[in-house]
C-alpha cells in the first residue's frame, strides 16, 4: 500500500453512507454513540475528508517504529496484521457507527473525547479526530449564530469540527497523521493495558532482573508512550532470546553507560530515572560516532 493508494481508497468510501460517531471516555474505555446527520451536514463533513486528504497526500510515508518521532510533512502507514489487530476494537468504534445507539441533545454529557467521520459500505474508512466538537456554552453568555439575517439564540448544543484528523482506520491499513493523538488514543482505548503483560513477559523471561524493577518498568510504560513503545518494539523483534547479560554488559560499556547503576549482581536494574538508558541497550537504539566516539540515539533501524 502506498500513500496515494490509500487517499484513493479513502476518497472511494467518501462517495456514500456517511456517519459521525461520538464517543466518551469512561472507566477506561469508549462509550460509543451516533448522531444523526442531515443530507448537507453529510455532504460538508465529507468535504472536509477530502480537503484533508488533499493536504497529507503530499507528505512523506515513514514507518512507526519505537523512536519514530513524526514531523509535520510525514505520515505514518502502518499495514502489518499485529498492529492492525491491536487496533481492531479503535476500528470498530466507527466502522460499526450505523448500528451505535442515538445521542440526543439531552443524552450529552460533560465531555465528548473524540469524533469519527464514517464512509463507505462494506469496508468502511474511519476519520478521527481526538477533541469534543461541540462549542461550549458558559454561564450566563447565550450562545447566538446568525441564521438566514437574524442572530438567534440557539436552544440546542452546537458543533465545530476541525479541517483536520488524527488518523485514518480502514481494515487493512491505518494512516497516522497526528503522533501525539494517535498514542493517546492507543493508551485510552485500554490497548497499552491490554497488551503491557505481552511486552513485558518476554524481557522478564529471557534476561536476569532485580526484584521489583519489571514492576517499576511496568508501572511506568502505562503512562509513559515512549517506555510502551520500546517494550513493545523489542516484543516484536524477538531479538532477547538469543542475548546474555554478559552482552547487554559489554554494550553498556562500549557506549560509556553507567554500568554499575544498570546491572548489580549480574542483575539487570531498572529506575525511572535510568529508563531510557536501560530500554535504548535492549532496542540497540545507540552507537558511537566513527570520528568523534560521541555517542547518538539511533532515530529509525532498518533490517537488512
Amino acid at each position: 500500500m502506498t500513500l496515494p493508494h490509500a487517499v484513493a481508497q479513502a476518497n472511494a468510501a467518501l462517495q456514500s453512507n456517511i456517519s459521525l460517531m461520538v464517543a466518551t471516555l469512561r472507566d477506561g474505555a469508549f462509550d460509543a454513540m451516533k448522531i444523526r446527520l442531515s443530507a448537507g451536514s453529510a455532504t460538508d463533513l465529507a468535504q472536509l475528508a477530502r480537503e484533508w486528504l488533499v493536504s497529507i497526500e503530499i507528505r512523506t510515508v515513514v514507518p512507526y517504529e519505537s523512536t519514530a518521532e513524526l514531523a509535520d510533512s510525514q505520515v505514518f502507514l502502518i499495514e502489518d496484521e499485529e498492529t492492525i489487530n491491536e487496533l481492531a476494537g479503535l476500528y470498530e468504534l466507527g466502522a460499526e457507527a450505523a448500528d451505535l445507539p442515538v445521542l440526543g441533545a439531552p443524552d450529552i454529557g460533560p465531555k465528548l473525547s473524540l469524533y469519527g467521520v464514517v464512509a463507505g459500505h462494506a469496508d468502511r474508512i474511519v476519520f478521527l479526530k481526538s477533541s469534543d466538537p461541540r462549542i461550549g456554552y458558559s454561564a450566563g453568555r447565550p450562545l447566538l449564530a446568525i441564521l438566514g439575517e437574524r442572530l438567534t439564540r440557539l436552544h440546542e448544543p452546537a458543533f465545530a469540527f476541525y479541517t483536520s484528523f488524527d488518523l485514518i482506520l480502514a481494515p487493512a491499513w491505518v494512516l497516522i497523521a497526528n503522533q501525539t493523538a494517535f498514542e493517546r488514543l492507543f493508551r485510552d482505548a485500554g490497548l497499552v493495558e491490554q497488551h503491557i503483560d505481552q511486552w513485558v513477559e518476554g524481557i522478564d523471561e529471557q534476561l536476569p532482573w532485580a526484584d521489583g524493577s519489571i514492576e517499576a518498568l511496568r508501572a511506568v510504560a502505562r503512562s509513559d508512550s515512549r517506555v510502551w513503545r520500546r517494550l513493545r518494539e523489542i516484543h516484536r523483534r524477538g531479538h532477547l532470546a538469543s542475548v546474555s547479560i554478559d552482552q547487554v554488559r559489554n554494550y553498556a560499556v562500549s557506549m560509556n553507560l553507567p554500568i554499575d547503576t544498570l546491572i548489580v549482581n549480574d542483575q539487570l536494574v531498572f529506575v525511572r530515572d535510568e529508563r531510557f538508558s536501560i530500554l535504548h541497550l535492549l532496542n540497540e537504539d545507540l552507537f558511537l560516532g566513527p570520528l568523534t566516539d560521541e555517542r547518538f540515539e539511533a532515530q529509525r533501524k532498518t533490517g537488512a
